[in-house]
């Protein structure tokens, strides 16, 4: 799909209130593609703009996950390394038996 044939079908869908949000994309560092679509705010009636800052809330969990894994491919740490060990935490009521895993799916506790 061209970069026309995108920026159109993302204003078709903004207009029929599918979609709200920003695209955008770069090759070799340099933006060849950038849209901002419906809106920021329905209840303001803010549109949408590619400056927007957007709550992130639960999604930072990704960010986390991602950035943790790429630590624990490059040898950093295992996903089995004790988090209180990692993070520093000796003296504090966590369980040791607390990994770097169960913080990663939740399931610590």
């Amino acid at each position: 799909m061209i970069l026309q044939d995108l920026d159109a079908e993302l204003r078709e869908l903004a207009a029929t209130d599918q979609l709200s949000g920003v695209a955008l994309i770069c090759r070799a560092g340099d933006t060849v593609f950038e849209g901002a679509y419906g809106w920021a705010s329905r209840t303001w009636g803010v549109p949408m703009r590619p400056d927007i800052r957007f709550d992130c809330a639960s999604i930072t969990k990704l960010f986390t996950a991602v950035a943790t894994l790429q630590r624990v491919d490059a040898g950093d740490f295992s996903l089995d390394t004790s988090a209180i060990d990692y993070l520093g935490l000796s003296g504090t009521t966590i369980s040791p038996k607390v990994t770097v895993r169960h913080l990663l799916t939740h399931t610590a506790g």
